[in-house]
C-alpha cells in the first residue's frame, strides 16, 4: 500500500496525518512534508499514525532526522500508533525521544502546553 498524508495547520502546529506504509519508495514524501512545514515556521508538529500500517528503516531515519531536528526547536508528538510500529520504535530506541498520546485530542492538549 502506498502512503499518503493529510495535512491540517494551524498557527505554529502542524498535524500529519499518515495512511499506509513507509518504505525506501516513499519516505522522501514524508521527509518532504516536514521539511516544508518546519521551514514555514511550524515547530509543533504531530503525526497522526491512526492509518499508518507499518514503517521501515527509512521511516525511522525521517522519524530520528525529525526528532534532532527539533530538538530545542519544537515538539513533536505522535498519535494513536499502532502495536507495530510501537515496537518498531522501542526496538530502536525512538521511543525514548518521542512524546506519544493515545488519541489525537490528547496529542493536541501535550503538545499545546
Amino acid at each position: 500500500m502506498a502512503l499518503e498524508l493529510s495535512l491540517e495547520e494551524h498557527q505554529e502546529l502542524a498535524i500529519i496525518a499518515l495512511d499506509g506504509n513507509v518504505r525506501t519508495s516513499n519516505a522522501n514524501l514524508l521527509q518532504d512534508t516536514i521539511d516544508m512545514l518546519v521551514d514555514d515556521g511550524h515547530s509543533r508538529i504531530i503525526l497522526d499514525c491512526k492509518g499508518l500500517i507499518s514503517m521501515n528503516s527509512d521511516g525511522l531515519a525521517v522519524l530520528s532526522d525529525l526528532v534532532k531536528h527539533m530538538r530545542g526547536r519544537g515538539r513533536l508528538v505522535l498519535c494513536r500508533v499502532n502495536k507495530p510500529v510501537q515496537d518498531l520504535l522501542h526496538i530502536s530506541g525512538l521511543d525514548l525521544f518521542i512524546e506519544s498520546e493515545s488519541s489525537k485530542d490528547a496529542a493536541i492538549r501535550r503538545i499545546l502546553h
